[in-house]
């Protein structure tokens, strides 16, 4: 498998088709179904569904340290892709901050939609958005170089 030195790596993907295909049967193809494993699980698991544009597709997926079974399914087409992440070694890193006002909690605000999928606004969750954005931002460095 090909190796990555980030945990998000962007992945890109073309429907191709014979010349002897009906092309008309493809056009019906909306999204690429994305199902992973890892070299200790036995079985794929469902992860999500990204949308197919003019035949190609974008996703972002999130790896743990190791070997990463990749199936993606488009009706009954299957392809199989394995990629290893070795997490990076220099010691060079961009550090992220998350400043709190000297009376705040580091809450934050949130829509009136989000509170009703029971996001809360805690500081938890702020973290964890950053920690997605820092993942994304490598990601999108690394793809860029």
């Amino acid at each position: 498998g090909d190796v990555v030195r980030y945990c998000l790596p962007i992945i890109r993907g073309k429907l191709e088709f014979h010349l002897n295909s009906n092309l008309n049967q493809y056009q019906n193809y909306q999204f690429v179904q994305i199902f992973m494993k890892t070299e200790n699980e036995q079985n794929f698991n469902f992860i999500n569904e990204w949308p197919i544009h003019f035949n190609e597709f974008k996703c972002i997926l999130e790896l743990k340290p190791g070997l990463t079974m990749i199936r993606f399914k488009i009706n009954e087409f299957e392809h199989d892709l394995e990629l290893i992440y070795i997490p990076q070694t220099n010691q060079k890193i961009v550090q992220f901050v998350y400043y709190l006002t000297i009376d705040g909690d580091g809450s934050y605000q949130i829509p009136l939609i989000d509170q009703q999928n029971q996001l809360t606004g805690s500081i938890e969750e702020a973290l964890m958005k950053i920690r997605f954005i820092a993942k994304l931002l490598q990601s999108v460095t690394a793809e860029k170089l």
